[in-house]
């Protein structure tokens, strides 16, 4: 069995990976693995697909116990012998090793091809870069804050504003109500399928809410370059520590037997594990909501600081 894919002339890492998973996407069977792969020159990744042999069989090659191997920008990818699991999985690995170079580099990079025998690239600055790199800020964003910070995700109070760090009168800060965004993220990707349906990682966690979100949250960075990002969380108490619930016991009691599905309970810890690992700082306060925590936010940012502020949610309540 042979499968193809038209690798693009001017490829970025989103296209590449696109294009990449179009070919475990044709393998049907789930038996097999990856007997010959090669990049023709009119751009055609073609790989053969072939039985599974035991390492004693005539043809047996041994898979490569490190299939991506990376010297400074430029890349080499193995994937004979290769099962479609495997395949999905080195795709994947490859996929975040350009992203962490693109971080470490701070350009969007553009990559160049070989013609040849398995899996061959150079990684370049891409001519089209914008006049500030979003990529740049990856790293940068949380150095600073509006509000006086002790951890990644902390609870705030009014007596800590004597350690705001004074940022620039050209600092913006993009506020974002993860909740809303992820809720979104979520049911526009599970809509009218089954929980086993639903995109997962390779060690088995859900991810159909965390790669829309995050892929989001890049193109945010880059059109409008913050200076600084703040995250919003509702209370992880729930509406039964709001502070409305002690004035009025009716807010939102309609809403109170709603359980949410498991999957996207468990992609909120996600969630805050990979802002974490961004570097991007978190809030909430038990008493409140996100959106009230971010309109208090938006309006120390525009009144303290002079900064220009983004407030990023689908919730009617900002409005």
């Amino acid at each position: 069995m042979k499968l193809r894919a038209k690798m693009p002339v001017k490829a970025t890492e989103k296209s590449l990976r696109v294009c990449l998973e179009s070919v475990y996407r044709q393998w049907k069977s789930r038996a097999g693995e990856v007997r010959k792969a090669e990049l023709t020159d009119d751009g055609w990744f073609e790989i053969l697909i072939g039985p599974n042999l035991h390492p004693q069989e005539f043809g047996y090659i041994e898979p490569a116990k490190n299939p991506i191997s990376q010297e400074g920008n430029i890349f080499q990818v193995s994937i004979i012998g290769s099962t479609s699991e495997k395949l999905k999985a080195i795709f994947q690995e490859l996929s975040m090793k350009i992203i962490e170079h693109e971080v470490e580099s701070g350009y969007i990079s553009e990559v160049l091809l070989c013609s040849g025998e398995g899996i061959q690239f150079q990684l370049v600055e891409a001519d089209w870069q914008p006049m500030q790199s979003g990529m740049n800020h990856l790293t940068q964003v949380g150095s600073q804050a509006a509000v006086p910070l002790s951890e990644n995700e902390i609870k705030l109070t009014s007596t800590d504003r004597s350690t705001v760090t004074p940022p620039t009168m050209s600092s913006s800060l993009l506020i974002i109500d993860a909740m809303n965004l992820l809720a979104r993220c979520y049911w526009a990707t599970a809509y009218s399928k089954e929980e086993h349906e639903l995109m997962k990682s390779s060690k088995g966690k859900f991810t159909n809410a965390i790669k829309p979100l995050t892929e989001k949250l890049v193109k945010m960075i880059r059109r409008f370059a913050p200076t600084h990002i703040a995250v919003v969380w509702d209370p992880p108490g729930g509406r039964s520590t709001l502070w409305r619930r002690r004035l009025a016991d009716f807010y939102k009691a309609n809403r109170d037997n709603k359980e949410d599905p498991v999957p996207f309970k468990e992609q909120i810890e996600t969630a805050k594990s990979v802002f974490r690992a961004m570097n991007i700082q978190q809030f909430h306060v038990d008493t409140m909501e996100a959106d009230d925590l971010a309109g208090s936010l938006s309006k120390r940012w525009s009144t303290e600081i002079n900064g220009n502020c983004l407030l990023w949610s689908n919730d009617k309540d900002y409005f």
